[in-house]
């Protein structure tokens, strides 16, 4: 996967075509289907469309491959809130300050 194809997927997040941005990422997993980043950007997709459980298993496909990734703990801690996991939800925080402590979003979220 190169730089301009996450650009692309980038810019149709960005402007609220999900579903496009999504239709790209499934083509470019046929390819590279251990490609974190791809993993990560359809659970975003994903999440907006309130597919939280689909959504879930995207961020642990990303998380197999890359666990060092505090965006990614993130959008899973704010899934678990949605189902009231706050404990769950509370380590998936942690583990985003852990590797990024200047993640205002994280801490704001582990205050809630």
């Amino acid at each position: 996967m190169n730089v301009e194809s996450l650009q692309i997927i980038s810019k149709f997040m960005n402007d609220y075509e999900y579903e496009k941005a999504m239709e790209l990422c499934e083509e470019l997993l046929e390819k590279d289907n251990d490609n974190s980043h791809l993993w990560a950007l359809k659970g975003c997709c994903l999440n907006h469309f309130e597919k939280y459980v689909e959504a879930m298993e995207c961020y642990n496909r990303s998380l197999s491959v890359d666990d060092e990734n505090p965006f990614i703990w993130f959008h899973v801690g704010k899934i678990l809130m949605e189902y009231d996991l706050f404990d769950d939800a509370l380590e998936c925080f942690n583990n985003s300050l852990e590797i990024n402590p200047a993640d205002d979003m994280a801490l704001y979220s582990k205050g809630e």
